[in-house]
This record gives structure tokens, C-alpha cells and sequence, in this order.
């Protein structure tokens, strides 16, 4: 038995739907925090599994508290953690992470995904390991495909997301390119400490609606993904501009690329403001060019990545783990 332990309440509802194998569906219990939340889920997975089964945790995480909770009361459980998270920050609860992590994946009942093979090297060399992290990609949701024909834009450039992106980078671009607008949706807490540094070009707002994040992507003829972090960031919004077909103006990381090769946008290794804002001009004087390296990329997300590829891949891994 497959039991797919979500987070969130959304989840992932396709799995379920699509997997063969047999499987259930565990709903973390909402608690007052997030971090009692994890914990919870976990727990209800470990407590409703049998000896045996398979736990797909849909949040990295909660699959280390999961095997975590079989150590501690000797339940024969085998977890799966979807796609890796780690970074290299300084901080209490990555230490944490890290450490955990470094142990349970010696584990012959743990295993972990990984988004790109560079990451893979990447995790390796920030945990000593030497582990052959199975891949898989992340998911291009059907929802993300507009309801309508996707327009070229009014020529401005998008910058949206909550983790990861270097704002000061885009008020300095905004700041050499006076004749084009920007539109940034921003985390509150960014928006606040910026807002009195943008440009009179720039469209800024905190914790805008999803709808609204949605029709300012669709609206704009450019996609910034300016980030400063080599773990995984920036793909639901890359995925989410694919739908629409915009051109993609991304920061070089071990994840973006292989995700946005030259074929399907632009990568810049610079965080110079000068580049960023040449690569916007480029795109501006010769449109057709970049709009056909955004349809080769959404040809190649909507199905290298799509919900069904997602889904076989991960029986695929646990096949593969002989966890079947």
C-alpha cells in the first residue's frame, strides 16, 4: 500500500487519481502552526501504515519525521520524500535539516527525490554523501494551461514569488530601463522595506491574489527570475509563465538549468544589473525569437513534466527501490 501524506489541504490530488498502484491519502491535521502540522501528519501516517507499506511524502520534510517516527517505535515503514530541499543558509533549522537528512539516507528504508542531477551533486557535496539521488522533475500542473489564447503583453516585465529573489537586483534594473514598466508581487515583508527605493516604472504590491499574480504574468511581455539561492526556487513560477508562453529571463543555478536551457529562455550567471537589463532589450528587439524559445519550453514542460510523467516516474523509483 502507497499512502500519500500531504501537507496542505490542497495537496497533490492528481497522484492518487493517477497512481496504479494501490494507495490511500493522509491529510496533515491543520494545527496553529505549520511545524505542529508536519508533525501531526506525520505521526497519522505512521500510525495508519502497516508494516511494509510505502509512505509518499508529498513535503521533503515531513518524510524525514515520518522515518524519524519509525526509528523511534520500531515501525517497518518505508518512506519516500518528494524532491529534496535544502539550503545554504546559516540557519538553526536547515542545521537541523541537514543533519538529519545526512543520516537517514543511509537508511535502506528512506529515500529522497531530487529535481535535477545538479542538485544531486550539489546535496552531495553539502552532505559528504555519495548517494545516487533518484530524479524526478517537478510537476507542470494542467491548471497551470490558460483557459484563453495567452496575449504577447503590453511590453512590461514581471517579477513575482515569495522565496528567493534578488529585489534590490530588479529596482536596479528597472532603474536603467525608464521606458519600460515593471510589475513586482512581492513577499509584504520585501515590499515594505523596497517600496520607498522603486522607480516611478515600477507596479509593486505585497501578497497580491493568485488571480491577480496570474493576470500580471499574462499581461507582461517578460519573465525575471532574478534568485539567489542554488536549491530548488522559482519553478512553479517558471511553470506558471510556460503556460502562458512568455520569454524567461532566469538566473543561472544548479536547478534552473536544467530546467531553462538556451533553447527554451535565457540564463545569466552575472547578477549585474547591466546584464539583466541588456537581456530584456535583446528580447524586446527581436520578440518573435524569444516567444519561440518560450513555446520549445512549454512543449518540453507540459510533457517531460506533466502530472501523468510525474506520477509513472515515482512508481518507476519505488519499483526501482523494490518497495512494491
Amino acid at each position: 500500500m502507497i499512502w500519500i501524506l500531504l501537507d496542505t489541504v490542497e495537496g497533490y490530488p492528481f497522484i492518487e487519481q493517477r497512481l496504479t498502484m494501490p494507495c490511500r491519502k493522509i491529510l496533515s491535521p491543520q494545527k496553529k502552526s505549520k511545524y505542529h502540522t508536519w508533525i501531526a501528519g506525520a505521526w497519522q501516517a505512521s500510525r495508519q501504515s502497516k508494516k511494509g507499506d510505502t509512505i509518499l511524502a508529498v513535503y521533503d520534510f515531513q518524510g524525514i519525521l515520518c522515518w524519524i517516527f519509525g526509528v523511534l517505535t520500531m515501525r517497518r515503514r518505508n518512506v519516500l520524500s518528494i524532491n529534496l530541499l535544502l539550503k545554504d543558509k546559516d540557519t538553526m533549522r536547515n542545521k537541523v535539516a541537514t543533519w538529519l537528512y545526512r543520516r537517514a539516507i543511509h537508511s535502506p528504508r528512506f529515500a529522497t527525490t531530487v529535481t535535477s542531477g545538479a542538485y544531486s551533486a550539489w546535496i552531495n557535496r553539502k552532505l559528504g554523501t555519495k548517494i545516487d539521488f533518484p530524479l524526478l522533475r517537478d510537476v507542470y500542473y494542467l491548471t497551470y494551461e490558460p483557459a484563453t489564447t495567452p496575449s504577447k503583453g503590453d511590453g512590461s516585465v514581471f517579477c513575482g514569488g515569495r522565496n528567493s529573489r534578488d529585489w534590490p537586483l530588479m529596482i536596479e534594473v528597472a532603474k536603467r530601463l525608464p521606458e519600460v514598466k515593471f510589475r513586482f508581487a512581492m513577499p509584504l515583508d520585501s515590499y515594505h522595506a523596497l517600496k520607498d527605493s522603486m522607480p516611478s516604472n515600477v507596479e509593486a504590491a505585497g501578497e497580491i491574489p493568485y488571480d491577480q499574480f496570474m493576470e500580471w504574468i499574462n499581461c507582461s511581455s517578460v519573465i525575471c527570475m532574478p534568485l539567489t539561492t542554488d536549491a530548488p526556487a522559482g519553478l512553479i513560477t517558471m511553470f506558471q509563465a510556460a503556460g502562458y508562453r512568455k520569454p524567461i529571463v532566469a538566473s543561472y543555478t544548479v536547478t534552473s538549468s536544467e530546467y531553462l536551457t538556451p533553447e527554451h529562455g535565457y540564463l545569466l550567471k552575472s547578477s549585474e544589473p547591466e546584464k539583466w537589463s541588456a537581456a530584456i532589450s535583446e528580447i524586446m528587439a527581436d520578440y518573435e525569437k524569444a516567444l519561440k524559445k518560450a513555446e520549445t519550453f512549454h512543449h518540453y514542460v507540459s510533457t517531460q513534466c506533466s502530472e501523468q510523467y510525474y506520477v509513472s516516474r515515482i512508481e518507476e523509483i519505488i519499483r526501482t527501490l523494490g518497495w512494491a
